[in-house]
């Protein structure tokens, strides 16, 4: 039987058709664009959804090309789920960005197959901070770390690759009328039993008023915030284990291996009680949320507050909250705490944090087309504007921040943080997917501490020790591959190249030592390499 066409049918038939040709139209544009004779196109791709740094990418992008109209810079924001393949499959079909944002999805041998080290560049000045104090600076000394410490600096690969944006502070956001209605105030608790005690009074309001209502909205993103705490229980374990007196918090996988101290020691428990509380009082199954959720959680005003990782997802929960916001810190056990306080050496310093949200600039044609619009981002005048826009904490010297970002800035008093033993991705890959398959027993009403330790305890070893396993692999990988950079080096050494080649010479030196140390942990615990 012959029916007539449905109506919305044809609707959604001519639609199709006519995205078809404004699709095709697009790519023949672009096309023709970068067919013109000396004309180039800069792409760069990135994860930061937030409206607040899109705009300054392209406010930054317009400046840039009107100085140089033969430049066209384009940016494609890439939601998170999907990056890690998207990166992958894009640089094995040749299809990549030239600048990609810096992030897991790049290890360091995509890195070293397709992107280029900046560690030529960033030596010498960048020219756009012509007329500022930075003129003539070296382009790594315009950063406040100096470029020394990762993600920006590959240690294993001993090269820069990728120049920092911004730098990334913890933080809760919360909603000040929201915590009037609960509490007939809008003072934020500043202490760990205040901050519980309002847990609970946010709990018993949403059970009175039969709404849903959770202290905190969490998701993946909050377990930083929340081992931030796990870290300070950790603090005097971490002096306790460190033989060679370095400060380091790298030894205690060793440590542990070595059975120096296990997941019941003082530190551990009291920093996974840390956990199981915050766990309990944020919303149910969180870790398997996105960050997308927990802001949906917070704007629909079924939780009072929410972590914020980076300070531009501040502003732009600010921008689109319908209610008044404001940001607090989370609270620490204090120092007369009988249950965590002696576990604690202080208040974890920022001091260290790390400078992030680089890109990494792919290997081709456009390369120091690509290199330059990083230092026009980077140069003082420009990245002044881009903090601006974006509310990102600077990382240049000299660049001030927004007067809204006063309480993002860096802590710089207080004391080095402890180890982590997951949640951060410092402990490995298999380290760090078994405590996440595990989380739940911590942060659910029916699991315990005891039962997160057990579920841990049967494979954390087994887990730390194929970390590394592959951890020996990178470095051997390594070491081989710049034994020949160096000897080339020696042999056409320039008088110029000696201090180069003498720091390159030490953290070879530094890798080899590591790997000697690993491969004796293995021997000594019958696990050879």
């Amino acid at each position: 039987m012959i029916t007539k066409p449905n109506f919305l049918n044809l609707i959604g038939l001519v639609f199709l058709i006519l995205l078809f040709f404004i699709s095709s139209g697009r790519m023949i544009l672009l096309k023709r664009q970068a067919e013109r004779p000396g004309h180039t196109i800069i792409r760069l791709a990135h994860i930061r959804l937030q409206a607040p740094f899109k705009a300054a990418i392209d406010r930054l992008a317009a400046d840039y090309m009107k100085l140089h109209p033969n430049v066209t810079v384009k940016q494609i924001p890439i939601p998170l789920r999907i990056w890690r393949m998207w990166v992958r499959t894009q640089l094995a079909g040749g299809t990549a960005p030239e600048l990609i944002f810096d992030s897991v999805a790049t290890n360091d041998e995509l890195l070293v197959r397709h992107f280029v080290p900046l560690t030529p560049w960033v030596d010498l000045p960048n020219t756009y901070n012509k007329g500022t104090a930075l003129e003539g600076v070296p382009w790594r000394e315009t950063f406040l770390n100096g470029l020394n410490n990762p993600p920006t600096y590959k240690p294993d690969l001993m090269e820069v690759y990728s120049v920092p944006t911004s730098m990334s502070t913890l933080r809760l956001l919360y909603n000040v009328d929201l915590l009037e209605t609960v509490t007939n105030s809008r003072e934020p608790p500043t202490t760990w039993e205040a901050f519980l005690a309002l847990c609970s009074k946010v709990e018993a309001f949403a059970q009175r008023e039969n709404r849903v209502l959770f202290p905190m909205a969490g998701s993946d993103r909050s377990i930083p915030l929340f081992t931030r705490m796990f870290s300070r229980q950790t603090q005097r374990l971490t002096l306790a284990i460190d033989r060679d007196r370095t400060l380091e918090r790298t030894r205690w996988k060793e440590a542990y291996l070595l059975g120096e101290w296990n997941l019941r020691s003082d530190g551990i428990k009291g920093g996974l009680k840390v956990l199981r509380r915050l766990g309990l009082h944020t919303n149910p199954g969180f870790i398997n949320y996105r960050i997308e959720d927990q802001s949906f959680y917070f704007l629909q005003q079924r939780a009072l507050a929410v972590p914020v990782f980076a300070q531009m997802e501040s502003k732009d929960l600010r921008d689109l909250a319908g209610f008044a916001v404001d940001v607090m810190n989370l609270p620490d056990p204090a120092p007369d705490n009988a249950e965590f306080a002696p576990n604690t050496l202080g208040p974890n310093s920022e001091a260290g944090m790390g400078m992030g949200q680089g890109f990494n600039v792919l290997r081709g044609p456009h390369v120091d087309v690509a290199v330059d619009f990083l230092h026009y981002m980077t140069s003082r005048r420009a990245y002044q504007t881009f903090v601006e826009i974006s509310h990102s904490i600077p990382v240049v010297i000299g660049v001030e921040p927004p007067e809204g970002l006063r309480k993002f800035m860096p802590k710089e008093k207080g004391f080095p943080p402890g180890f982590l033993i997951g949640g951060s991705g410092n402990s490995g890959t298999e380290a760090e997917r078994l405590f996440r398959v595990n989380f739940h027993l911590l942060a659910d009403p029916t699991g315990s501490v005891d039962s997160f330790i057990e579920a841990l305890e049967r494979d954390y070893g087994k887990m730390l020790l194929a970390d590394q396993r592959n951890q020996i692999r990178s470095w051997t990988r390594n070491i081989q591959r710049n034994d020949t950079v160096l000897a080339a080096r020696a042999s056409l050494l320039n008088p110029g190249d000696q201090k180069k080649a003498f720091l390159l010479l030490e953290m070879q030196n530094s890798q080899e030592l590591a790997l000697y140390k690993s491969r004796n942990v293995r021997r000594k615990t019958g696990h050879l390499p």
